[in-house]
């Protein structure tokens, strides 16, 4: 374990004894537990696994903890093309159509499907150089003026985003996903 995992894994427990509500259900997850499901190796000069990995997640709460911002991330599964029909059809969401020479094809809206199978809430902090992405769009219900934490506050709980996590298990980018 290194240093970073350690720290991290100490900053969250700390976090965590705060404050807690021992009646609330959502299932917190530890440092470690995030960087196991992160999949990343340990630096290694010869590894040649990226330092980052991405995943689609809603953000369910920011909470700010005086200089640290801690997203409540539940990750999501965004899939598309034969994937996202494949899914569709076992929960019975897929939509049919009769082409001209009669035959029924299988289709999702927008080609995208969402199928969220683990409830598990991570706990995320962000770095304090944290980069957004997120959607301009003036017609918004909610809009923003920039990609900012300030604009993220007023926007996420209207899509899906992706978390761009490094090695030590911090949210380096968040990516807003356009859903039409």
């Amino acid at each position: 374990m290194t240093f970073r995992t350690i720290l991290l894994t100490i900053s969250i427990s700390a976090f965590l004894s705060c404050g807690s509500n021992p009646a609330s259900e959502t299932t917190l997850v530890k440092a470690d537990s995030i960087l196991d499901d992160l999949n990343i190796a340990e630096e290694d000069p010869s590894d040649t696994q990226p330092n980052t990995i991405d995943k689609y997640a809603n953000i369910l709460s920011i909470i700010q903890k005086g200089d640290t911002t801690i997203l409540d991330a539940d990750y999501i599964q965004y899939l598309t093309g034969e994937a996202a029909i494949e899914e569709a059809t076992k929960a019975g969401e897929v939509d049919t159509f009769r082409t001209k020479d009669g035959r029924i094809e299988l289709v999702v809206p927008n080609d995208y499907y969402i199928v969220n199978k683990s409830k598990k809430i991570r706990q995320l902090s962000l770095t304090r150089d944290c980069a957004f992405d997120l959607l301009y769009n003036p017609d918004r219900a909610h809009p923003i003026s920039g990609n900012s934490l300030k604009s993220l506050k007023t926007i996420y709980r209207d899509s899906p985003f992706i978390l761009t996590i490094d090695k030590s298990g911090f949210v380096v980018k968040i990516k807003e996903v356009f859903i039409p």
